[in-house]
């Protein structure tokens, strides 16, 4: 059993550079278009193709084990930003591209560019045409030295290229489209425009974070899936070198491929967080964002034991380690395999006996006889074999090991003997020696290298200031809660934590405990109470550890910004965007002082978004924008139908602030004023209680409150623009239980304001 016998693909991605990752920038522009006529597409409808005599050829490949798992038809084409497509113009300046492809009968569709040079602000999307689903954006950080690109895969029979060219940028942009591919070949899993083989392995096999990885977590975290060449998947680990000095050395198999690997993508930590072991459950996906590099360059490989050695085109970050590794001809008496089998999330594997030499398809190996616990399977080749001591003694190339039920089929597997590939075949580009010993010191062990590993026995330092954010309303006294972290080797058992506010004069607070090495803890801080109304900054500072001055003061310093509105009162603003949220924005100023600025909105169905306003007594300014120049006048367009509003509401319901008009342009303002509150004395409150359920309702809901004293009652329904729809009076009693109706009006939020001696009460209610 090979393992070129590829499994379930991941995702197509081809050609990245040092630090290529899609640019979570939102959704594809030409989707928040407002012209329904800028909407149209190019079509090219790709020709059929003979799917029958494509199956039968990909049979013979994959009995013969030749070649990787197929799974997609190649249609060469040449389309580009000069032909095939269309432009869009903005009102701005900006342009847009697209063309469409379509494939009929196809399960997924993926594009290469056979150039793909971006400016900067310019970005490239895939997507369905139904909008359900995309990919990107692909950015300038995506160029590289080869000029070409190959993107995820979309489900369906369709898929639309979409280039964005900023104004300050025009025509810079370059960009070619030499293959589509039609996938023609059931996929497993398909989530957020990333295919996957979650699940896709045996059930015999187990999760790392079984209880058969316990010790291992750092091997674990040297080994990566691969996606090779755009169209399969092997495994692979970073491996030490005797200079110990991070170079992302990555060893693999010889098999899986040794060219292109400028379309490689490594991805580390692809790991289920909830352990299944051997189990007829599914493991889980740890969801994106993913850490991974793309691209590598081969620096040496041999067939004689299936090896290929490559170096990362960029160092990875995050939760890695290198391994170490043994390049001794004794056998080892137990064996662990960690992998990807079928694409799957990462397994590990025990062999509990001793490991033989063997041959295995011409290479020199060691032989693994029967897997004690779990397998390996198409999909695992190059993955690293680890002896007794944890570390690297080959790589695997085949066999037949693979899942029976819950067990493994007591198959043999074969891996290249790393003691052979050590010295290879004599020259830089076959052996191992001269990239993982580069100062020819002649060890035959080496250990692994983290390098997130603490270099002090001693380093204690703050991570974070847990729950001072924000704005906060009359309230004057704080308890701050402070992250303490042992970045040392030893354990951490004391600290002094000096704290001040807004640059006062320090305090000193003493902690003890029993920290281990990477262990942290929440520290809670003596109350601090602020005076004035403002922006405040608390900082707090690791000084001593165990006793000594603390020797690394990179880490020992943590802070928070906040703000305190003494004497404020909680107004609120009700904002409901159009269809095109990410246009609108908003700001609260004290004459020229900005107090509150607003979040960024989305842009898709209007949604109604509330922001609480803490504001002393006094007048302020409300000032909204829209970027298009169309205010929220959302019911002036096709695609969405439905204007957005806004109003500010004070501690007694009353409107502050209303929309005048959705359609206001670029911009509007309203000056407003907070004023003294007036209350009522408790002791002296008509209300006893009150009720109003159920609340988010379907239209109907009860109002029940009681009285302690008669009184004439005024119940008021007032819809979000602050009008006041139905009006009802009772007559003097004690007990109120009454049933209102908002079935004939439409979903959102309205208010129920009660009027009963000299009081009046306002409460939000919900037709859902």
């Amino acid at each position: 059993m090979y393992r070129n016998l590829l499994p379930l693909l991941l995702f197509l991605a081809f050609a990245f550079t040092v630090n290529a990752q899609t640019a979570k920038i939102g959704t594809p522009k030409s989707w928040s278009l407002k012209n329904s006529g800028q909407r149209e597409l190019s079509v090219q409808q790709l020709p059929a193709f003979d799917l029958a005599a494509q199956l039968r050829a990909d049979a013979i490949n994959e009995a013969n084990k030749i070649g990787p798992w197929r799974f997609g038809y190649e249609h060469n084409v040449n389309f580009g930003l000069n032909n095939g497509g269309n432009w869009i113009q903005l009102p701005n300046g900006d342009k847009i591209w697209r063309v469409v492809f379509r494939s009929a009968g196809a399960l997924s569709m993926n594009v290469l560019f056979d150039k793909f040079v971006l400016p900067e602000g310019a970005a490239v999307y895939i997507y369905d045409e139904a909008h359900s689903n995309f990919d990107g954006a692909y950015t300038a950080a995506n160029n590289n030295s080869d000029q070409i690109l190959g993107t995820s895969l979309i489900a369906g029979e369709s898929l639309v290229v979409e280039y964005y060219e900023p104004a300050a940028v025009a025509g810079q942009g370059q960009l070619n489209i030499g293959t589509v591919i039609h996938g023609y070949k059931s996929l497993s899993l398909y989530a957020a425009g990333i295919l996957k083989g979650l699940n896709d392995s045996g059930n015999c096999n187990n999760d790392v974070k079984c209880p058969l990885g316990t010790g291992w977590e750092d091997q674990i975290n040297s080994v990566a899936i691969i996606i090779v060449g755009g169209s399969g998947a092997c495994t692979g680990a970073l491996v030490n070198n005797t200079l110990q000095d991070g170079t992302p050395y990555f060893l693999s198999a010889n098999h899986c491929g040794t060219t292109g690997l400028g379309n490689w993508v490594f991805r580390f930590n692809w790991d289920s967080p909830v352990a299944r072991c051997a189990v007829n459950q599914n493991s889980t996906d740890p969801g994106a964002p993913y850490n991974q590099v793309n691209g590598a360059a081969l620096r040496a490989n041999r067939n004689a034991t299936d090896f290929c050695l490559m170096q990362l085109n960029a160092t990875p970050t995050g939760n890695i380690y290198y391994a170490g590794w043994n390049r001794s001809a004794t056998p080892a008496t137990q064996a662990t395999c960690v992998h990807h089998p079928s694409g799957d999330v990462k397994k590990i594997s025990r062999e509990n006996n001793a490991l033989t030499t063997s041959t295995f398809g011409g290479a020199q190996t060691w032989q693994v006889s029967n897997w004690d616990s779990g397998t390996t399977e198409p999909g695992s080749s190059g993955s690293p074999l680890f002896d007794q001591n944890q570390r690297v003694i080959g790589q695997l190339y085949g066999g037949g090991a693979a899942c029976s039920g819950l067990v493994n089929n007591g198959q043999a597997d074969y891996y290249g003997r790393f003691d052979l590939s050590w010295t290879g075949g004599g020259a830089n580009n076959n052996r191992l020696s001269n990239w993982l010993d580069p100062n020819n010191s002649g060890v035959t062990e080496l250990d692994g290298y983290n390098p997130n590993a603490s270099t002090l026995a001693v380093d204690a330092g703050l991570t974070q200031v847990a729950n001072l954010s924000g704005t906060y309303c009359n309230q004057n006294s704080f308890t701050p809660q402070i992250t303490l972290k042992n970045f040392g080797t030893n354990p951490l058992t004391a600290a002094t934590i000096t704290y001040n506010l807004n640059g006062a004069a320090n305090s000193n607070f003493n902690w003890t405990g029993n920290l281990a090495s990477g262990a942290s803890a929440t520290v809670t801080m003596p109350s601090i109470t602020v005076s004035t109304s403002g922006a405040n900054t608390y900082n707090a500072t690791v000084t001593t550890a165990n006793g000594s001055a603390d020797p690394n003061a990179l880490n020992n310093v943590a802070l928070a910004n906040f703000n305190v509105v003494l004497g404020g009162q909680q107004a609120e603003l009700t904002l409901r965007t159009d269809c095109w949220g990410s246009e609108t924005s908003w700001e609260v100023r004290s004459g020229t002082t900005v107090l509150y600025t607003s979040p960024s909105y989305s842009d898709g169905p209007p949604t109604i978004n509330i922001s609480n306003l803490c504001l002393s007594v006094g007048c302020y300014t409300f000032a909204i924008n829209d970027n298009y120049g169309d205010g929220i006048n959302g019911a002036a367009y096709t695609q969405c139908g439905q204007d957005g509003y806004y109003y500010i509401i004070d501690p007694n319901g009353d409107t502050l602030v209303t929309m005048a008009a959705a359609d206001f342009g670029n911009g509007t303002t309203h000056n407003f004023c907070i004023t003294a509150p007036s209350s009522v004395d408790p002791a002296l409150s008509v209300l006893t209680d009150l009720n109003i359920y159920p609340n988010p309702n379907q239209g109907q809901f009860t109002v029940d409150l009681k009285l302690n004293s008669s009184s004439e009652l005024e119940i008021q329904l007032i819809n979000s623009l602050g009008q006041i729809m139905k009006s009802y009076n009772y007559s003097t009693s004690s007990v109120h239980q009454i049933s209102l109706n908002l079935e004939d009006n439409t979903a959102g939020m309205y208010f129920v304001k009660l009027n009963f001696g000299n009081e009046t009460i306002i409460r939000k209610v919900v037709r859902q």
